[in-house]
């Protein structure tokens, strides 16, 4: 027996889960926490989590309180994701010695900065912008298999032709390790 999860969640929010019960816990949490951490009523926890259960009650008895949640918090995690992702994508250029400076660090940002947005504005842009037909003959003309081991060669190429390269003789660098290092910041 197969469990759809879609109609568990309509269920459960048809029970009052995203109307009442969340909006009730992270009032809760949030009052709970700062009162017991300011330490208002000394330490008498039973005070705080009356005060605390109090609070969470009249705020989820408001609609206008439940709707701003229910509007604001998911624009608010979805800022936090795309901070994280702009990070993650700063640490994929920054490697694993994390000391990144000038040119660099900005180079890196501006990547990252434009991958992020690039990502966000996709899906209500990609009607409007036109590639060169020979790019897009190029991508729409193949099968998503096809491309995947296109991708999977050239990356393993690239992987193994670094991994594999000799250092010049006469002890210079190559155009490579000049942008490696100058990535690092050194």
């Amino acid at each position: 027996m197969a469990i759809d999860f879609g109609n568990v969640f309509m269920e459960l929010e048809a029970m009052g889960l995203f109307d009442v019960m969340l909006p009730f816990l992270l009032v809760f949490s949030i009052v709970f926490s700062v009162i017991n951490k300011t330490k208002i009523f000394g330490d008498r926890k039973g005070v705080d989590v009356v005060v605390a259960l109090v609070l969470s009650f009249l705020a989820v008895r408001s609609e206008f309180f439940v709707g701003l949640m229910k509007s604001f918090l998911p624009n608010v995690a979805m800022f936090m994701i795309i901070i994280l992702m702009f990070l993650m994508m700063l640490g994929i250029f920054a490697g694993e010695k994390k000391e990144w400076k000038g040119v660099a660090f900005g180079l890196g940002a501006f990547v990252s900065f434009i991958f992020i947005l690039f990502s966000l504005l996709f899906d209500y842009t990609a009607n409007y912008v036109e590639f060169p037909y020979w790019l897009r003959d190029l991508f729409y003309g193949m099968d998503d298999r096809t491309k995947g081991i296109i991708l999977f060669v050239g990356v393993l190429v690239i992987v193994i032709w670094i991994a594999t390269r000799e250092k010049p003789s006469d002890g210079s660098e190559g155009w490579v390790d000049r942008l490696l290092k100058g990535m690092s910041g050194k």
